[in-house]
């Protein structure tokens, strides 16, 4: 999961077995008869918004009865866990068959994403060239662009079954990520129209002038052109495969590799072969309609590659580049121009919708300016006011807390708040808790709480250590997870049945509030 203030984080919702190999670094050593293992894991609930301490535990493993083979099993190789996706559990246990029809459905779904949209205007440019171009040409033509892709893809396939590569954690290091995202980007601008993804000028003609050798014209530059622009485009589709390639790295099957993806990459063309049997008909024409298409696909390829960077970026630059984006595709649509009476309906409506986009972009842009990191509601408790005062949020004071550790500490804080009849609240959090900082970025930051708090004595007791003292403190009060508060009356007596567990926003002290005035 993506955690505003943790970034990604694995999350495991029921049990989880994990297997541990073990080996022997020395095979001529005498095994030991005991090991240790250390596992460190925290729990979270869901219905509860909160977070339990982090719990280290060891194990002793008793390896007098372990098979004498131990120590002589061969070094496995490190093989990181991959979690499987949708796609590869159907791949598990499905026959030959089976395999290649999962992956021409793939291929089927794949054809309709922007990652295989710049191979219209390739393939376009390979059958405009062309004189005299008959329904069977035309077919012929497609048929050599697409199975050269198809082969492209093949030996990609062919690649993971041979070397067994995990693509799976390849695919999630910041470097490949930042590649996947420079790709996006400059197929974006090519939908833009800056450049044409085409072969070299010069290479072009040789490769006509080789070409019209031979016979059947140019079906040889048709299918050059597809194998080269499956390695521009290609790689695009690399994410949403990343779970079934990795399961064909797993065979270690180049047969079962090569296939596949041949199939899936001839699936993927389908449309192309259809769209350029037509001799170009049903092909898109360069035009208005042609520079709009292929400026929204160009739009979409720039939110894809935000998307994918916001896993290795801070959420403000992502909030900041989706600003961005939203308000340049506004004003690209039209939201700045002006409308008469002759205009179109689409015209109003792209303008209409432009609007909304720069309107949305430009409260991200707002958002990131004054520091909020909510990509769905950045203006969120900016614009919060005071009920009473009517003062912005930006005009307000800070809740002053004083840190405790100890039993002792507490008990002597409550003894100096009940000689001076005061109230008091004690917050439980933790560095490692991420709802305690919504908590203290929202809800202690908000006017209606700082007001209704100002005559009660502020406690916060840290237990991010999860050390002796701190588990003292969460026994006596039987805390089991954070954040939680704890309001004291002025005799120093605990108020039960306001103490507050999990996230809380304003609202939610409403009640507490009350009791304390």
């Amino acid at each position: 999961v993506k955690d505003d203030y943790y970034g990604s984080l694995e999350v495991y919702t029921k049990s989880l077995d994990v297997s541990i190999p073990i080996r022997q670094i020395d095979p001529a050593a005498p095994l030991p008869k005991k090991l240790t293992i250390i596992t460190e894991y925290q729990g979270c609930s869901d219905s509860t918004g909160i977070c339990y301490p982090p719990v280290k535990v060891l194990t002793d493993l008793d390896l007098s009865t372990a098979p004498p083979k131990l120590a002589s099993l061969p070094t496995p190789k490190d093989t990181p866990v991959v979690q499987n996706d949708a796609y590869t559990t159907a791949l598990e246990g499905a026959s030959l068959l089976g395999t290649i029809l999962i992956f021409f459905g793939g291929g089927l779904l794949l054809a309709f994403t922007p990652c295989v949209f710049p191979m219209f205007p390739i393939l376009s440019g390979v059958i405009a060239g062309q004189s005299d171009l008959s329904a069977r040409k035309a077919f012929f033509l497609s048929l050599a662009y697409v199975t050269a892709s198809s082969i492209a893809y093949a030996l990609i396939g062919v690649f993971f079954g041979l070397f067994g590569a995990n693509l799976q954690t390849t695919l999630q290091h910041p470097v490949a990520i930042g590649i996947f995202a420079t790709l996006f980007v400059i197929l974006a601008f090519s939908m833009f129209g800056f450049f044409d993804l085409q072969m070299p000028t010069s290479l072009q003609s040789r490769l006509n002038e080789f070409s019209n050798k031979q016979r059947g014209g140019s079906l040889l530059g048709a299918a050059i052109m597809g194998f080269i622009s499956t390695l521009i485009v290609g790689p695009c589709v690399a994410p949403p495969l990343a779970g079934a390639l990795t399961y064909i790295a797993q065979t270690k099957d180049a047969f079962l590799g090569g296939i596949a993806l041949f199939t899936m990459g001839f699936a993927m063309g389908i449309p192309l072969l259809i769209l350029g049997t037509s001799a170009g008909h049903l092909l898109p024409r360069a035009g208005t309609w042609m520079d709009t298409t292929k400026a929204i696909f160009g739009m979409i390829m720039l939110g894809l590659a935000i998307s994918m960077l916001q896993r290795i970026i801070p959420i403000e630059v992502t909030m900041a580049l989706t600003g961005t984006l939203l308000v340049a595709s506004g004003v690209y649509m039209g939201a700045l121009d002006k409308i008469s009476e002759e205009s179109t309906g689409w015209k109003r409506f792209w303008k209409s919708l432009g609007l909304i986009m720069v309107f949305y972009g430009s409260m991200q842009l707002l958002g990131v300016a004054v520091g909020s990191t909510n990509l769905f509601q950045p203006l969120k408790g900016v614009l919060t006011v005071s009920a009473n005062s009517g003062i912005p949020v930006e005009n307000r004071s800070s809740l002053n807390f004083q840190r405790i550790k100890t039993v002792e500490d507490l008990e002597a804080k409550l003894k100096l708040a009940q000689q001076n009849q005061q109230a008091t609240m004690l917050d439980f959090t933790a560095a490692w808790c991420s709802e305690c900082k919504r908590m203290e970025k929202n809800t202690f930051s908000d006017p209606r709480v700082i007001q209704g708090l100002q005559n009660v004595q502020l406690l916060k007791a840290d237990i991010t250590d999860g050390d002796q003292q701190d588990r003292a403190l969460l026994e006596k009060f039987i805390v089991t997870g954070v954040p939680t508060i704890l309001f004291f009356d002025k005799n120093a007596k605990e108020l039960k049945d306001i103490r507050l567990v999990g996230y809380q926003d304003a609202e939610g002290f409403s009640k507490p509030l009350e009791r304390l005035r």
